[in-house]
C-alpha cells in the first residue's frame, strides 16, 4: 500500500500511469475456466445418521436435494469444488470446461443438480469431457456414462451450449468464433495409441475444419511423462502431436496437481504404427530468448504448443512425484526437493481452476490460475489472492516460425511491465509470481436458480409458470423469475489493500481525509510504485 502525504502533482502522475499500466480485459473475449477432477462439492462430508426407523440419512444437499451416491447412500466424498467454481465466477468466467472425473459418487443426476446450482445457476455455461471415473462400468454401474436416461451424457446433454455439436464428452466441438474447443475421450475406454485411432482421427478432423484463431484440445487422460504424479500412459503421443501440428493448446486432467509445460516443439516421432516419445522444448525457450510464460501456438510440422494439467479441481491435490525440464510451473501439496518450478500449495489454497481470456480481435490470450481461499475468507483476502495468481502466462496464436525473432519475445511486453514487488518475490518457492489486476466481481447476488427436475428455468418462465405454487413453495427459479434480492455492495474496508491515504487539505485542518473516489478502487497503486522503483533502479536514479 502507498501511504503518507502526496502532492496533487504526484497523485496525478499515479493516475496517468495507472491508465497505461493496468491490464484490462479485452473488450470482446470469452473467459473460460478449465477444471477437472472436482468431486460433487462437499467440503464437510455427511457420514450420515440413522433415524428411528433405521434409515440412514444424509445431510449434504445439491440444488435443494439430499445428495446420494449410486447406491442411494449419502454423498461422503470430500471436495471443495463448490469453492473452486465460486472462485471462477468471482473472476468472471462465462464458460466452465470440465476435463473429466466429475463427482466421484457415480451419481449422474446428483452431478446435474450440482451443475445447475453452482454453474448454470450462476450464469455460466458448462461442458465436460468424459473421465475414467465417469465411464461405463465404474463402481459397477454399467451405463454410468451412456445410459440413455440416467447416464452422465443424457443428464448433461440438455445443458450443452448451442455452440457445441457432436457426441457429448467424447467427440464434441464447441465453436465460439475466437476459440474452438475440441473435447475428446481419448484414452478413457482403452489405453494406447492403436486403441484410440478413432479418437485421434476425430481430433485431426475437428482441428482441420476449425477457422478459429485459438484452438484448445481437452481430454482427461495423460501420458506418464506429461504429468508429475503417478499416472501412467493412456492416450499415446499421437493425440498430442495432432494438437501441436494444429497449434492447439492442450488441457488435461486425471493427475491431481496443477502443472504446465513450457512451449513444446515436439512430443513424439511417428515410427511405423505408433508415435514414440520425443519431448522437445522450443529452441527460443531453451536459449533464454523467450520467457517460459509465453507460449506461441503455431501450426505445421514445426508447430508448437503447451500442455496444462488441471486435476486440482477440488477432489485432491497430491504430491509431486516426477520432475522434468519441460515443466514451467507445478502447484502441488508437496514439492520434490530442489525443483524450482514447483510451488507448495497451502492447505486452504490447494484447489483451483485455469482461467483464459480468448479475444476475438487479437492474437494474445491471457491465462492465469485462481485458487480457493479459506472458507471464511474476507473479501479483501479473496481479492488479494485473485490478484496474485499461482501461474500466469500468455498464448500467442498464428505466429509463423519466421515472422518474429524469438529474441523479440519478452514477457514484460505481454505483462505490461507489472510484477510483484521485490519483497513479495523474495524467496518465493516456485519462482516469480506475476500480479494481475483483479477484474472480476465480488458483489454478485447470492440468489441462484434452483432448477426444476424436468425443464429449465428459462422454459418455465417462457411458459408463464413462475407464479405457480410448486415453483414458489420449492424455491425454484428465483433468479430467472425475478424473486431475488440484490446482495449489498462492497464497503471500503472490503478492499482496504487497494486504497491509499488521501493528502490533508491543510495542516491546520486535522479532520479525517475524505473517502477516495470510487474509481480509485480499480487502481493498483502498490504495483505502480514497484514499477516506478524498478524503472529508477534500471535508469540508475536514486529511489529516495
Amino acid at each position: 500500500m502507498v501511504t503518507g502525504r502526496a502532492s496533487a502533482r504526484s497523485r496525478a502522475w499515479f493516475l496517468a500511469a495507472a491508465a497505461v499500466l493496468a491490464a484490462a480485459r479485452p473488450a470482446a473475449s470469452l473467459r473460460v475456466a478449465f477444471v477437472s477432477d472436482t468431486g460433487v462439492g462437499n467440503a464437510d462430508p455427511a457420514w450420515g445418521w440413522t433415524d428411528y426407523r433405521g434409515v440412514r440419512r444424509g445431510e449434504y444437499k445439491v440444488n435443494g436435494e439430499l445428495c446420494k451416491d449410486h447406491k442411494g447412500e449419502p454423498c461422503r466424498g470430500y471436495s471443495r469444488a463448490r469453492d473452486v467454481l465460486a472462485a471462477a465466477k468471482d473472476n468472471g468466467a462465462e464458460l466452465v470446461v470440465h476435463a473429466g472425473d466429475l463427482d466421484y459418487e457415480s451419481a449422474p443426476r446428483m452431478w446435474r443438480l450440482f451443475v445447475d446450482e453452482t454453474v448454470r445457476g450462476q450464469g455460466m455455461d458448462f461442458v465436460a469431457a468424459k473421465g475414467n471415473h465417469d465411464a461405463d462400468g465404474w463402481d459397477g454401474v454399467s451405463g454410468l456414462w451412456s445410459d440413455p436416461d440416467d447416464g452422465y451424457a443424457a443428464q448433461l446433454r440438455p445443458t450443452q451450449p448451442g455452440n457445441c455439436y457432436g457426441a457429448y464428452g467424447e467427440s464434441l466441438v464447441c465453436d465460439y468464433g475466437a476459440v474452438t474447443l475440441v473435447i475428446s475421450s481419448v484414452g478413457v475406454d482403452a489405453a494406447g495409441e492403436s486403441a484410440n485411432q478413432r479418437e485421434v482421427a476425430f481430433l485431426e478432423r475437428a482441428l482441420s475444419q476449425s477457422a478459429s484463431r485459438f484452438k484448445v484440445c481437452v481430454w482427461h487422460m495423460n501420458m506418464e511423462n506429461m504429468q508429475v504424479s503417478y499416472k501412467g500412459d493412456s492416450t499415446g503421443w499421437g493425440a498430442f502431436e495432432i494438437c501441436r501440428k494444429h497449434g492447439a493448446f492442450i488441457v488435461n486432467g486425471h493427475a491431481h496437481t496443477y502443472s504446465r509445460t513450457k512451449e513444446m516443439a515436439r512430443f513424439g516421432e511417428r515410427r511405423w504404427s505408433h508415435t514414440a516419445e520425443d519431448l522437445r522444448v522450443a529452441d527460443a525457450v531453451l536459449a533464454g530468448a523467450q520467457d517460459e510464460n509465453v507460449v506461441r501456438l503455431r501450426s505445421g510440422e514445426n508447430g508448437s504448443t503447451a500442455v496444462a494439467v488441471v486435476g486440482f479441481g477440488g477432489y485432491r491435490n497430491e504430491a509431486q512425484l516426477k520432475s522434468a525440464p519441460h515443466w514451467a510451473k507445478v502447484y502441488s501439496s508437496k514439492c520434490l526437493d530442489g525443483d524450482g518450478a514447483c510451488e507448495t500449495a497451502p492447505e486452504q489454497k490447494k484447489y483451483g481452476a485455469l482461467m483464459c481470456d480468448f479475444p476475438e480481435d487479437a492474437n494474445r490470450a491471457e491465462c492465469w490460475v485462481v485458487t480457493t481461499t479459506r472458507p471464511e475468507a474476507s473479501r479483501r483476502e479473496k481479492r488479494a489472492a485473485y490478484r496474485n495468481p499461482v501461474d500466469r502466462f500468455f498464448l500467442v496464436a498464428g505466429e509463423a516460425a519466421d515472422e518474429t525473432r524469438a529474441s523479440e519475445t519478452n514477457f514484460d511486453d505481454y505483462n505490461d511491465g507489472r510484477t510483484l514487488s521485490v519483497a513479495s518475490d523474495a524467496g518465493r518457492e516456485g519462482g516469480v509470481r506475476r500480479r494481475r489486476r483483479f477484474d472480476g466481481d465480488l458483489d454478485r447476488s447470492t440468489c441462484v436458480d434452483v432448477q426444476p427436475p424436468d425443464h429449465s428455468c428459462a422454459l418455465q418462465k417462457r411458459w408463464g409458470k413462475c407464479d405457480w405454487w410448486f415453483m414458489k413453495s420449492n424455491g425454484l427459479c428465483d433468479r430467472t423469475c425475478g424473486r431475488c434480492v440484490d446482495a449489498p455492495r462492497a464497503k471500503r474496508e472490503d478492499y482496504e489493500d487497494d486504497y491509499v491515504e488521501q493528502p490533508r487539505a491543510a495542516e491546520e485542518k486535522p479532520a479525517d481525509a475524505p473517502a477516495p473516489a470510487e474509481y480509485l478502487d480499480a487502481i493498483d497503486f502498490d504495483s505502480i510504485a514497484a514499477d516506478v522503483l524498478r524503472l529508477r533502479q534500471d535508469e540508475g536514479t536514486p529511489s529516495a
